[in-house]
């Protein structure tokens, strides 16, 4: 793989945000030029005025939240997804989401363009008042997924488009608070998977069996070979641990004499090739690797236990609480563990209020901190839900219902 090094300073202000000490940077945005091909334009964002007393999108926010900063005041703003008809079931053609660091903000990528080109539309949601606050459009660009770094700034995978003026696949940097700078780090391959931490970014690119580490505060740049065939990539929630997992196979690297080592690697069983991960402790001791529609194992001590027989396509972890919330197909519920040494699921929710419309139709969930479990739920019809999760009964609240037609 060829990565044309000045373009990796574009990604060395990831860590500034938690690193105050480290000196500014200067980087070079990427120039961004009209698209030569129309993208078809799909589902609808609009902006209506409004006095600023009447729209007031930061209500109820605290100074200083990302959704505070990032919102558009003094606007009425309405959103209708894409239609997505590669889905049998139908639904919102969404390329993905991520909640913020302080939790206020949750962003979703939606495709613009149907079949292509495309283009990526984000919007946004004020969590501690349910406004939809903020939108924008990046033309041209085909975004596959994203995550938000630990300084509030998104971290995306860029899929390239001959026809376009972005041709070039690769990794993403945008500020939400100044769109205007986008920044670029082009891959002759694809990113298949990104994950990051305040000092580092690692990622790994279609067809090669290994990943590549940069170092944050000066560019260094480090490749690691692996078993693992085109791995995908997870980090710990301590961020002190890497997991590189494929088809038969995981590897674990852990921090040793400050630099990143292999503590170990072990088979999965059988052909299983897990596309999710989720982890089952702080430190990472313990993991779920999943893919759905078939088995889910915990894996942890050198041995790999199947968690479930049929899973779906969501999870995650509540740490103050040390319970997963594992996404099964039966029902289209979710199974709540108390981990790591769980050898049943301590109870299986599906209740009608916590079901989506269709099976199958959860795209993402995130866990919230706080006195209660809770977490966010986005389906692939682009409803997007606040869930309270308590020992008797789950509450649903809607944050944002499209239109009838999805």
């Amino acid at each position: 793989m060829k990565i044309q090094l000045p373009a990796l300073f574009l990604l060395l202000s990831l860590s500034l945000g938690a690193n105050p000490g480290l000196p500014p940077i200067q980087l070079t945005p990427e120039e961004s030029k009209p698209v030569k091909a129309e993208v078809r334009e799909t589902g609808a964002f609009r902006e209506l005025p409004g006095s600023g007393a009447q729209v007031n999108h930061t209500e109820n926010t605290p100074p200083g939240m990302l959704a505070a900063r990032t919102a558009r005041q003094g606007v009425y703003l309405s959103w209708m997804p894409s239609e997505d008809s590669s889905r049998l079931t139908g639904g919102a053609d969404l390329a993905g989401a991520a909640l913020s660091p302080d939790e206020s903000l949750l962003v979703i990528a939606e495709k613009v363009g149907g079949k292509g080109p495309n283009s990526t539309r984000l919007v946004g949601f004020n969590l501690y008042n349910d406004h939809l606050s903020t939108g924008l459009v990046l033309p041209g660009r085909r975004l596959t997924d994203m995550s938000f770094l630990a300084d509030g700034r998104l971290l995306a995978v860029q899929e390239g488009q001959p026809d376009t003026d972005h041709p070039r696949s690769g990794l993403v940097l945008l500020d939400l608070t100044d769109p205007e700078g986008i920044h670029l780090l082009p891959l002759e391959q694809p990113p298949v998977s990104v994950a990051a931490n305040p000092q580092f970014a690692w990622f790994t690119v279609a067809g090669e069996d290994g990943f590549t580490q940069i170092r944050l505060s000066n560019g260094t740049v480090e490749h690691f070979k692996s078993l693992v065939p085109s791995p995908r990539l997870t980090l710990t929630p301590d961020g002190k641990r890497l997991f590189l997992y494929g088809k038969g196979r995981l590897e674990c690297y852990a921090w040793k004499n400050r630099r990143l080592e292999l503590e170990y690697s072990q088979p999965l069983p059988g052909d299983y090739t897990p596309e999710m991960a989720y982890p089952a402790s702080a430190d990472g001791s313990y993991m779920v690797f999943a893919e759905p529609g078939r088995a889910a194992y915990l894996v942890g001590g050198g041995n790999a236990r199947l968690l479930e027989a049929r899973a779906g396509n969501t999870g995650c972890f509540f740490p103050a609480e040390r319970k997963l919330l594992l996404g099964v197909q039966r029902n289209e519920g979710y199974a709540i563990y108390a981990t790591p040494f769980a050898e049943a699921a301590e109870r299986t929710v599906s209740p009608r209020e916590v079901k989506p419309i269709t099976r199958n139709e959860n795209f993402r969930i995130f866990p919230r901190t706080g006195s209660e479990m809770a977490a966010i739920l986005i389906d692939h019809r682009a409803n997007v839900w606040q869930l309270e999760i308590r020992a008797r009964r789950w509450e649903k609240k809607a944050v944002f219902t499209p239109g009838k037609n999805l």
